[in-house]
């Protein structure tokens, strides 16, 4: 019982490995999208759930989480960088007796 669910659920975790990988390469969305349904459809992926063969399909579920840890790792991963809120904000408020800056 507990392989068949481990077969069953290999789709799904491969997918999610290969979209998380995909996302260490790029931010659009369409291209990690094909990227899990390439690597899901991928023929070694779909004879080696048809035959069976658990060790076959754990590492083929494996090797995107595999790439994505490594490419982390190595620091090669594309990162957002997100800007704080406060950088190059103005203060809006009363200003000073002279009237030339805000206080």
């Amino acid at each position: 019982r507990a392989a068949a669910v481990v077969l069953l659920g290999s789709l799904v975790l491969g997918a999610l490995g290969a979209w998380f990988a995909a996302g260490a390469a790029t931010r659009s969305t369409a291209l990690r999208a094909w990227a899990a349904l390439a690597w899901v459809a991928a023929p070694t992926a779909l004879v080696s759930l048809g035959h069976g063969r658990l060790g076959a399909v754990l590492a083929h579920v494996a090797l995107p989480w595999v790439v994505l840890g490594v490419v982390r790792g190595v620091g090669v991963a594309r990162v957002d960088v997100i800007a704080s809120g406060l950088e190059g904000a103005a203060r809006n408020g009363t200003r000073s007796t002279d009237g030339s800056e805000p206080v």
